[in-house]
């Protein structure tokens, strides 16, 4: 069951665009932030680990946890893992849930990523990031 407040954002994927976006989202107030990347956990994720720290982001050592009460769960993965991982967090997104996919994947790519998540009752909603 997805809480009613404060707002909870999770993020699939912690790198620069991630991060970015948290920073921003954590300005407005009311927002709780967890994140998952696969480099969390490992020596070269331990600075990425430290800036989520730092901006009062909970990281996870799994992406399911991350997002088990999300109100949102946004992909910021690269290109070749969105389907992937669209398709692994369909198995543990509910009805209502968002998921904004950001990543720079082809059109039939997010295709198939929507098609994952909206069989949930999950809403797929399709965005881009086309530069820093």
């Amino acid at each position: 069951m997805v809480s009613d407040n404060p707002l909870s954002i999770a993020f699939i994927g912690f790198g620069e665009v991630g991060q970015t976006f948290a920073k921003g989202l954590l300005t407005t107030g009311g927002v709780r932030i967890a994140a998952y990347d696969l480099l969390l956990g490992q020596e070269r994720g331990r600075s990425m680990a430290d800036r989520a720290n730092g901006l009062g982001v909970t990281t996870h050592a799994d992406a399911t946890s991350a997002m088990r009460s999300a109100h949102l769960v946004i992909s910021a993965v690269t290109a070749d893992a969105a389907e992937e991982v669209a398709r692994h967090s369909a198995r543990h997104l509910t009805a209502g849930q968002f998921y904004l996919d950001v990543n720079s994947a082809s059109p039939d790519t997010k295709r198939r990523a929507a098609a994952y998540v909206n069989a949930t009752g999950a809403h797929y909603v399709e965005g881009a990031v086309m530069a820093p």
